[in-house]
């Protein structure tokens, strides 16, 4: 029982951290793309 309820929670936390990773990859790259505009504009 614990041991299902421990992979539950790694997966969950694993799962957070990819979502955070990619979230954080975008707002990166929107800040380049923004940042750019904002050059040669």
């Amino acid at each position: 029982m614990l041991k299902d309820i421990g992979e539950i929670i790694v997966c969950f936390i694993v799962t957070i951290l990819l979502l955070a990773l990619v979230g954080a990859g975008i707002g990166i790259g929107l800040y380049i793309v923004y940042y750019v505009i904002q050059n040669y504009l």
